[in-house]
C-alpha cells in the first residue's frame, strides 16, 4: 500500500494497523491509532479507506469486468485538471470542488486545497508544463 511505504513501519505492524482499522468506529480510535504507531491520522485514514477498496473489491460481483473500481491520479495530473477547470469555464472552488470526484473516482480535495492550486497557478506562468515540487 502505498502510503504506509512512507512510513518506518514494519510489515508486521502494517498489517497489525489494517486489522486495526477495520474496527474503528468509536470517536478517537483514529487518532489513538495514528498515536499508537507514531503516523499521521492522514495516513490511518488513507490506510483504513485503502483496506476497505481491497475488501470491496474482494467481495464484489467478478462478472463486470468493465468496471473501474478505483482510478490513480497524480498530484501534478489533479493540479493539472484544477487548473484546467477553474479557466475554461467560469467554475466556483465548491463546483470544482464537486466534479472532481466525478472525473476521479474516489478523490476528494478540500476547499482550501483547490484555492491554493488556484493561487499557485496565478502566481506561476509555467505551471502546466512542469511537474509542481
Amino acid at each position: 500500500m502505498p502510503i504506509l511505504d512512507r512510513t518506518q513501519l514494519e510489515p508486521s505492524d502494517k498489517l497489525h494497523l489494517l486489522a486495526k482499522t477495520l474496527f474503528c468506529q468509536a470517536h478517537g480510535n483514529i487518532t489513538s491509532l495514528a498515536n499508537y504507531f507514531s503516523i499521521s491520522r492522514k495516513a490511518v485514514y488513507a490506510a483504513r479507506d485503502a483496506l476497505q477498496v481491497a475488501l470491496n473489491a474482494l467481495i464484489s460481483d467478478k462478472e463486470k469486468s468493465d468496471c473501474i473500481i478505483s482510478v490513480a491520479v497524480d498530484k501534478f495530473q489533479l493540479r493539472r485538471a484544477i487548473v484546467a477547470l477553474s479557466i475554461t469555464s467560469a467554475n466556483s472552488i465548491r463546483a470544482i470542488q464537486d466534479q472532481i470526484p466525478i472525473i476521479y473516482p474516489g478523490c476528494s480535495v478540500s476547499f482550501g486545497y483547490i484555492q491554493g492550486v488556484i493561487i499557485e497557478a496565478q502566481k506561476t506562468r509555467h505551471y502546466l508544463t512542469k511537474p509542481y515540487h
